[in-house]
């Protein structure tokens, strides 16, 4: 019974409020809306504010945790699984660990982290600008620390990297290793719901 409304991204997400004014005001409807958006590179203050300015209308409107939808597919032990299954498929004699993929993904993680720290940089500086007496250096400084604090659990460091780009670097790895492939749906097929974030089981 739920309908699902692709908005197109962030910068659309007022249609999501408009939505909900024009069901109560208009057509005095009683239909639920709920919201959910990908992270991207905001930083917690913009978050927050974003939340608390949003859910005045919309209750049930949701920010990821993660940089986006695809990092909840980031968990080793189901990548590990899947993995797996493709080369059994291949009939290949060959299996991977689930602490070579955790290996893996870490390695390919810490290969983006310059350009992640400049997204985080250059986030809080658009979003503190004309908010703060704070000089730019600071800031920056800022940003560095928050995600070094993030980096410092291989957990959160999967969850602030860009997943599509994650997948598609593993994806390209394990094809040169293995001729293989796998697909987000395989993933899924083996994520174990002990495993999912806490945040995405709040938000279901």
């Amino acid at each position: 019974n739920i309908t699902v409304v692709p908005i197109g991204g962030f910068s659309q997400r007022q249609k999501i409020q408009h939505a909900s004014w024009t069901f109560e005001k208009v057509l005095r409807a009683e239909i639920a809306i709920a919201g959910l958006l990908d992270r991207d590179y905001r930083s917690q203050e913009e978050i927050d504010e974003i939340l608390k300015e949003t859910r005045e209308t919309v209750p049930h409107f949701h920010i990821l945790a993660g940089k986006e939808i695809e990092n909840y597919l980031l968990a080793p032990s189901a990548i590990t699984r899947a993995v797996n299954d493709r080369l059994k498929e291949r009939k290949s004699h060959k299996s991977v660990t689930e602490k070579q993929v955790e290996a893996m993904l870490q390695r390919l993680a810490d290969e983006i982290k310059s350009s992640v720290l400049s997204q985080w940089i250059s986030n809080r500086m658009r979003f503190f600008d004309n908010r703060t007496s704070k000089d730019p250096a600071t800031i920056a400084k800022e940003a560095i620390a928050n995600l070094d604090k993030e980096w410092n659990s291989p957990r959160l460091r999967l969850m602030v990297v860009p997943g599509k780009s994650l997948l598609s670097a593993f994806n390209t790895e394990i094809q040169n290793k293995f001729g293989i492939s796998i697909t987000r749906s395989q993933i899924i097929r083996h994520l174990d719901s002990a495993k999912i974030a806490l945040d995405l089981k709040g938000i279901l």
